[in-house]
């Protein structure tokens, strides 16, 4: 148990006779509990909230401004939408101990101001290890205006889900379109490409060598007699050549005009 002396307390009159001091479970509760300036707000919020609890900080920039008060399940049946109620208080005097609104506006004008400008309540962690969630009054850029309303004396700020939140939903779309891909099948079809593109190029060579092999053909005719047994068998070898370039060339007529046959294989009709 600790006991501490506030620093406004130290040139205030002694306590009187009898007096009481209550206790609080901690310094950060203690010191909350010395701020005479309260204002009430509420917010909702349709995500997840699994580690805020009430006592949590209210910050603005990493600044402490106020603490959660209440953390409560709403569920309207008409809607059939689960909402979690988060009730907080700002203490302007952890920040401001001079007056903060001017004098020609009401707090009510000041906040639904502050929320033109785009403030809004969202859940942040404050501690990745433990899971502690705060609630941190957040700047928008480019959010639309909104009608700030009350629920008693306390005003209704609009939320926005956290930026974890959004991320995990990106991630999980990622996640949905990739399982969609079907990767199997995609790769069957390269592996088929490849295949094909090295027989195509094999082909190619090999019209290329069967070419020059006629040519060759040709000279060693040219050196010989017409009526000897090399020149019968070199007319048979020559024709069996010509029918192989006939071949070849019908593939790659084929292939111009029917260039899907490269990835499907050729139709049977």
């Amino acid at each position: 148990m600790t006991f501490d002396l506030p620093p406004d307390a130290a040139a205030s009159a002694p306590s009187p006779d009898n007096a009481s001091f209550p206790l609080y479970a901690s310094r950060d509760a203690a010191n909350a509990a010395g701020y005479l300036r309260k204002i009430p707000l509420v917010t909702y919020f349709e995500t997840s909230v699994n580690g805020l609890v009430v006592g949590a900080p209210v910050d603005a920039l990493g600044i402490q401004v106020g603490q959660v008060t209440d953390v409560k399940l709403i569920l309207d049946l008409n809607t059939a939408v689960p909402k979690v109620r988060v009730a907080m208080e700002l203490q302007p005097e952890r920040v401001f101990q001079s007056k903060l609104l001017p004098n020609n506006m009401t707090l009510e004008q000041g906040i639904q101001k502050l929320v033109n400008s785009g403030m809004r309540a969202e859940i942040a962690t404050a501690n990745y290890v433990t899971g502690q969630q705060i609630i941190s009054l957040a700047t928008v850029p480019g959010a639309a205006p909104v009608q700030v309303t009350t629920e008693g004396d306390a005003f209704v700020l609009p939320s926005q889900g956290s930026a974890f939140a959004a991320i995990a939903s990106s991630l999980s779309v990622i996640s949905d379109n990739l399982a969609k891909v079907q990767f199997g099948k995609l790769g069957e079809n390269i592996n088929k490409l490849l295949v094909t593109t090295n027989t195509a190029i094999a082909d190619a060579h090999l019209q290329q060598a069967m070419a020059a092999l006629v040519q060759t053909l040709n000279n060693l005719n040219r050196g010989y007699g017409n009526d000897s047994d090399f020149q019968h068998n070199l007319e048979q070898l020559m024709t069996q050549a010509n029918n192989t370039l006939q071949s070849l060339d019908q593939l790659s007529s084929y292939l111009d005009r029917h260039p899907e046959a490269l990835l499907r294989g050729r139709s049977s009709q």
